[in-house]
């Protein structure tokens, strides 16, 4: 990747022509990387390409559909599911959505985990039905394969409870804070309400003080408003 971008320095990227040069050059490099050096992140990064640069949704979902299915590339499970949803380079399917999330979680893509979990919420299945042991059971995957939301959305169900799925404000906090961890601001600000309140931990002000400023100095790098009522779930 460091030879794509020292090409980068040798074009004048404002120029109409050179600039077009030099992303004929990106797309030859990614195809050779995937289809040549059969690398599954050189596949997926070809489908990221030809989706936000040159805006050929049905090619990237050709390619990303090509990666989850010979590679086994999470990741890319994860796109065929987000176009599937979308009807994005292909008819709107929610079942080969929930197909593709499902894949890429036994892939171990946290993200395609999450997705999975979310739709067994929302009785987005096969069956139609909600089962919240199978939301607990695919967040804690994706939680545990880095996924910053599923640790979140999980100590969401902990401390609320649910059919089959116990209310546990130990465990709540405890994947608050891993959530909190992988920089989600949201998280870090129901661990500072946590502390305070001493809801699934033992009080303590000084920490409920210092998750806030974490809270804070996220929410301003991101260049998003604070919100730390703790509320959002």
């Amino acid at each position: 990747m460091l030879g794509l971008i020292d090409m980068a320095y040798s074009y004048d990227l404002k120029d109409e022509a050179q600039a077009k040069e030099y992303l004929d050059r990106i797309g030859i490099e990614y195809r050779f990387q995937c289809y040549n050096e059969n690398s599954p992140d050189g596949c997926h990064r070809l489908g990221s390409f030809l989706e936000t640069v040159l805006k050929d949704w049905q090619k990237a979902f050709a390619v990303f559909q090509f990666n989850c299915s010979k590679n086994k590339h999470g990741p890319s499970c994860f796109k065929v599911g987000i176009f599937n949803l979308a009807g994005k380079g292909c008819d709107m399917n929610q079942s080969k959505a929930f197909e593709s999330f499902e894949r890429g979680c036994e892939y171990r893509d946290g993200p395609s985990c999450h997705n999975y979990a979310l739709m067994h919420q929302e009785g987005k299945t096969k069956d139609k039905k909600i089962d919240f042991k199978k939301v607990e059971e695919n967040l804690t995957k994706g939680c545990s394969y880095g996924d910053a939301h599923s640790c979140f959305r999980l100590s969401a169900l902990y401390l609320k409870g649910e059919k089959d799925v116990p209310q546990n404000k130990e465990l709540a906090f405890k994947y608050a804070v891993i959530s909190c961890e992988r920089d989600n601001p949201y998280a870090c600000a129901n661990v500072s309400r946590m502390y305070k309140l001493g809801d699934g931990v033992e009080k303590n002000e000084e920490q409920a003080i210092r998750y806030k400023q974490i809270a804070t100095n996220l929410y301003n790098s991101a260049k998003e408003k604070p919100i730390l009522s703790g509320n959002e779930w």
